[in-house]
């Protein structure tokens, strides 16, 4: 199945799923003028014609007459107004949103139209898909450089401060294959988040791969300390209200990941909340061994061991040696 039939099809069960036949006759009006289901389907209009019938017969003709971006916007403009006297609600409009920026364009909401993506869509906080001002279930991950103060105290702020830059750089790049985003980063740490529609697996091996790549980062010789640069990572998943400005979002996932780095994982662990741990598999919770109650809820946690690296010398030093 090639991406127009992929995106068609999917645009058809969300038409379905959100909108009565005379709401889809309604948008085929307003996007097409003289439009008429019956007429096209080529039976009477004393019969009923079904939604995912009517559905397909606009997407049909939208894309005959040069008018699919065209429905895609109208979708997004309908949401939380009115049509035929009901607030429209958009059945997984975000859905189909993400897979087209995946394929190269976003919507830009204070444009009111698609982008094409010149630059890195990477950089692109929300995916090309989120929305300011609403709520959407997110996973996202606090990450801390474990003992940071003695570090500044050993090699001074500003080589860490270069050190902080080279790490964003390449925890960026390991995220870039989970599609994952960091939200904020303040010099020794920061967070970071994943797409809504995303398998909490994939979440959580993102994490899981920057841990266990430390090691590489901490050997590479652009890395200007000789010191190992230690990792704990926390998860949650929850309601996050979006807004383009990240560092600014506040949440209780937020909060709770914040906190359950900070104050429940150790250096070189990865912590994840009861929410992250009912929607793995079970070959993913097996390692995370670790059970305990933490501000009312219940966190699993595990540690990275990679032998020469959670003790001892700079593994910088050894190789040098």
């Amino acid at each position: 199945m090639n991406e127009y039939e992929t995106i068609d099809r999917e645009l058809i069960e969300i038409l379905r799923k959100s909108f009565t036949f005379n709401d889809i006759e309604t948008i085929g009006k307003d996007l097409l003028g003289q439009y008429n289901t019956h007429e096209l389907e080529g039976i009477s209009n004393t019969l009923s014609i079904s939604p995912a019938a009517a559905s397909k017969r606009l997407v049909t003709e939208c894309r005959k007459r040069k008018k699919f971006e065209t429905l895609i916007i109208t979708l997004i403009q309908l949401e939380g107004n009115y049509l035929n006297d009901r607030v429209v609600k958009v059945f997984k409009l975000e859905n189909l949103l993400y897979h087209i920026a995946q394929s190269g364009s976003f919507y830009d909401y204070k444009r009111g139209k698609f982008i094409d993506m010149k630059d890195d869509k990477t950089l692109l906080p929300n995916w090309g898909v989120l929305r300011d001002g609403k709520e959407y279930d997110l996973t996202v991950a606090s990450v801390d450089i474990a003992g940071n103060s003695k570090l500044v105290e050993k090699h001074g702020s500003a080589v860490m401060e270069k050190s902080y830059n080279l790490l964003w750089q390449f925890i960026r790049k390991k995220l870039a294959s989970y599609d994952g985003r960091i939200w904020s980063w303040q010099g020794d740490g920061g967070l970071l988040a994943f797409p809504f529609s995303q398998d909490m697996n994939l979440s959580v091996s993102a994490c899981l791969e920057v841990m266990f790549s430390l090691p590489i980062y901490n050997l590479h010789p652009s890395n200007p300390i000789e010191s190992n640069i230690v990792l704990r990572i926390a998860l949650d998943h929850g309601p996050i209200k979006f807004s383009t400005d990240t560092g600014r979002i506040v949440s209780r996932s937020i909060n709770y990941a914040a906190h359950l780095e900070k104050h429940g994982t150790s250096p070189w662990g990865i912590s994840i909340s009861d929410e992250v741990y009912e929607q793995l598999s079970g070959s993913m919770r097996k390692i995370f061994h670790k059970k305990r109650k933490f501000e009312e809820r219940v966190s699993y946690s595990m540690l990275v061991s990679i032998e020469g690296v959670q003790s001892g010398p700079s593994l910088k030093k050894k190789v040098k040696a």
